[in-house]
């Protein structure tokens, strides 16, 4: 789960990141990032090769713990910044213009989260870590696949009694890639609220 709540971080990073809202954003740094959650989903993969994981008696995939924590921080996060000075915002940006940066993170990389991470807003979501059942992970041997469902069905990729998604997640296409470095800075642009000098300019009252 630390490594979860690392990589969720990595993901929306940028976002919490000045730097990234600059015309002049490092190429380095948004590499760095880059290069960090790649490391994250491989350390996924290996997970997903060699233990299964268990919710409510259910077998489910490990994306699903994943996307839900990730779409739960994303609201938290944003409704965190809202309650902040509409000026100052959070991390030294308008409040306005860390929410665009958020949801085109998750646009970006996780389309198919968006419904969920809008239902988590609408109820005020608070929590920054896992507010799910408790989850079991067990080794993936021969032994145990034997008595889980794995051997039929296989793993579910959404939770029957907390369902995340409300698409079919084989038939969304994803959407094309934006440059990390430039997801802040359009949002910026967009909002009118960057200086001639790149930096954040403050909204006029």
């Amino acid at each position: 789960m630390d490594v979860i709540y690392l990589g969720v971080f990595a993901i929306l990073s940028p976002a919490f990141d000045t730097r990234f809202y600059s015309s002049k954003t490092p190429p380095n740094l948004a590499e760095e990032v880059k290069h960090a959650v790649c490391h994250f989903h491989s350390l996924l993969h290996v997970f997903s090769l060699r233990f299964i994981v268990l919710l409510e008696g259910e077998l489910v995939s490990h994306s699903y713990v994943v996307d839900r924590m990730l779409g739960e921080f994303a609201a938290a996060a944003v409704g965190f910044s809202k309650g902040k000075d509409h000026d100052d915002g959070l991390c030294g940006v308008p409040s306005s213009a860390f929410i665009g940066f958020v949801e085109s993170i998750l646009q970006q990389s996780h389309p198919n989260l968006l419904p969920y991470y809008q239902r988590c807003l609408d109820r005020s979501h608070k929590h920054f870590s896992w507010t799910g059942p408790k989850l079991q992970i067990l080794p993936r041997s021969g032994d145990i696949t034997s008595l889980t469902s794995i051997a039929t069905i296989g793993e579910l990729l959404d939770l029957p009694g907390h369902q995340i998604y409300t698409t079919n997640l084989d038939l969304t296409p994803p959407p094309s890639p934006t440059p990390l470095s430039e997801l802040g800075k359009r949002r910026l642009r967009d909002s009118g609220l960057e200086s001639a000098d790149g930096r954040p300019e403050k909204r006029k009252r």
